[in-house]
């Protein structure tokens, strides 16, 4: 069979230097499994604006245009849909928004799909070709004739990830993402890199992103295995030259015994690779962190959220310690390896004093980065569920989750708006990153063309104004 099917990454707000390996994964399965079509990616990272990617769309006269779709694009996405319909393609949504709640994005679309799309990829493609009908594909959101949406069922999972080819790197701008990748600037600036995803899933139940990523990966974490990653990590290293790899797992550090054969493969490799991962507070040792750095690993990127334990407990059903906390950032900064804090502010119920003791744990840890997004209570989550059902608060229906700018969500008894919270925000990113702890991370941005170039990157999604 043969005709066209474009992948589109609607990232048109804020560059970065995260490749979209999903939509990459899913180009590489249904080249394999369908030579006869043209696959291709339209990524709007680097394009320059919503026009210019609409105009990419349109000009790409596929047959299918499969979108991803996460809170934070959603009208954005919604409007290459839009475009896409208009120039005669069948359009197809996917993506974190699509899992949790596929009727938000009917009917701008002629069909949503739920989960992971490697499985069903290519047989669903065949089906939009052949234009046959839809209904008994799995996983699917289709327009009903009444209005209502007619759910296909329960989509499939890859029964093995280590079958699943490396994601098709070649549809995507990589000489640009490896140039702008940001995860190691803390060790060099110039160092190059990209990402790579070591396992799909998370089996916590964090408020703010659950059950989102159990409607995607399923309720437990599913592994490559040690040396299917290795290969992944030696064939980037062949293909573009990197130094370092960022493994964007939800929480690489969930099982000891893997890390370490994962840990040993990584030594293994002909070429020593320097890397990081995402890390709960909990799941991580003393120990732990010695073999991780032994491998390789200079930087783990923590979540944190608040330094209000009700806040972390009682509204986000986050456990950390602090204790344990700063004992385990101490000891990175110890063996060479850098932290990096992942902090919220705005969340439903937290007050001004909670936020500034937020602010003020993250500018007292020995953190080299932290991150102050804005709490955004996303469709699907648990979260956005009780804000939804208490009358202390309203949803801002029709607003995108940008956590980087605003709440989404209306907080009825807090006198603090947007422009307030706002100020909040710029305080905690400056009084962090103006501390003594951070200048030799601060001056390397600063002393280089290609830091500053970063530097612009990072704080233009804090620094956009608020429209």
């Amino acid at each position: 069979m043969t005709g066209r099917v474009a992948f589109v990454f609607p990232r048109v707000r804020y560059q970065s230097g995260d490749p979209p390996l999903g939509i990459a994964s899913l180009a590489a399965v249904l080249r394999r499994d369908r030579p006869g079509l043209d696959v291709r990616v339209i990524d709007g990272t680097f394009l320059g604006g919503l026009a210019r990617l609409r105009d990419a769309v349109v000009s790409a006269a596929a047959d299918v245009v499969a979108i991803y779709v996460d809170s934070l694009m959603v009208s954005d996405a919604l409007a290459m849909a839009g475009a896409a319909r208009a120039a005669g393609a069948f359009t197809l949504a996917g993506g974190p928004l699509a899992s949790v709640a596929p009727e938000l994005l009917l009917p701008g679309f002629d069909a949503v799909f739920r989960g992971e799309g490697e499985p069903a990829i290519a047989p669903l493609v065949d089906r939009i070709l052949a234009r046959a009908s839809l209904e008994d594909v799995p996983g699917l959101h289709l327009p009903g004739p009444d209005g209502t949406p007619i759910d296909t069922g329960a989509p499939s999972h890859p029964a093995d990830l280590d079958s699943l080819p490396f994601p098709a790197w070649d549809l995507l701008d990589m000489g640009r993402y490896i140039r702008m990748w940001p995860y190691l600037d803390s060790i060099r600036m110039d160092m190059t890199g990209t990402n790579v995803v070591a396992s799909r899933g998370c089996p916590w139940q964090c408020t703010y992103c659950q059950p989102t990523l159990s409607a995607i990966f399923g309720r437990r974490i599913r592994r490559y295995g040690p040396e299917r990653v290795a290969a992944e990590v030696a064939e980037l290293q062949t293909r573009f030259g990197i130094d370092g790899v960022f493994f964007h797992d939800d929480t690489m550090t969930a099982s000891a015994q893997w890390l370490d054969a994962m840990c040993a493969a990584l030594l293994r490799l002909p070429r020593r690779v320097l890397w990081g991962c995402n890390s709960r507070v909990d799941s991580l040792t003393p120990a732990l962190v010695d073999r991780m750095v032994e491998a390789g690993m200079r930087t783990v990127h923590l979540g944190v959220e608040s330094g209000s334990r009700r806040v972390r407990e009682d509204v986000l059903d986050k456990h950390v310690d602090p204790d344990h906390l700063r004992t385990l950032v101490t000891h990175l900064r110890s063996r060479g390896a850098h932290a990096l804090g992942f902090f919220m502010l705005g969340s439903p119920t937290e007050s001004l004093g909670e936020m500034i003791e937020t602010i003020r744990m993250a500018r007292r840890l020995e953190l080299t980065e932290a991150t102050f997004s804005i709490t955004s209570v996303l469709p699907g989550s648990r979260l956005r569920e009780r804000v939804a059902s208490d009358p202390r608060f309203a949803i801002r229906d029709g607003v995108d989750a940008d956590y980087y700018r605003r709440r989404n969500f209306i907080d009825r008894g807090s006198l603090l708006g947007d422009a307030s919270l706002r100020a909040i925000q710029y305080a905690g990113l400056v009084g962090f990153y103006l501390h003594p702890l951070r200048a030799g991370y601060l001056a390397r941005h600063l002393t280089s063309p290609l830091g500053l170039a970063k530097l612009a990157m990072k704080a233009s999604r804090f620094l956009k104004p608020l429209e």
